[in-house]
């Protein structure tokens, strides 16, 4: 799977630096715009960056999806220099309830978010709030040094 994983990181590099290098050459066309009759080609390379685009969004889940699977077999966060895993607190908020928390502890005038958020993070019992654990992998946006591979 991380043969997979190191495979998959590449061809992301290689999208995002073929992303790159079609804005690029269709500013340089743009450019030429008003001199010449390149349109069509502009259009046609605008037509490429949405496919690379969208090559570049598959294969990001792609990566994401396998960097969370290899966590879950070996528990480890650092899948790659490039992945890594981050479990982050997720809050569910009866706005209602919390808010008649924070007046019952003379806390707000108005509902905090983040101050009800930093509350239930230091352990405090807040009415209509409940939190879970939400793992995520984290792909790193420059990929490349592995356009060499």
């Amino acid at each position: 799977m991380k043969n997979q994983l190191n495979e998959n990181i590449i061809r992301l590099a290689r999208a995002r630096q073929a992303i790159q290098d079609q804005k690029d050459a269709i500013v340089a066309q743009e450019d030429e715009l008003h001199e010449t009759d390149i349109y069509k080609s502009i259009t046609l390379g605008r037509e490429r960056l949405t496919r690379l685009s969208d090559i570049e969004q598959e294969t990001y889940n792609t990566v994401k999806e396998l960097a969370l699977s290899i966590y879950a077999e070996e528990g480890k966060k650092t899948i790659t220099d490039d992945v890594k895993i981050g479990i982050h607190t997720v809050f569910s908020i009866n706005e209602e309830l919390a808010f008649n928390w924070a007046l019952e502890h003379k806390t707000a005038l108005k509902l905090d978010i983040p101050a009800v958020k930093k509350q239930v993070k230091a352990d405090v019992v807040v009415d209509g709030v409940t939190t879970s654990k939400e793992i995520r992998a984290k792909i790193a946006t420059d990929l490349s040094g592995h356009l060499d591979a």
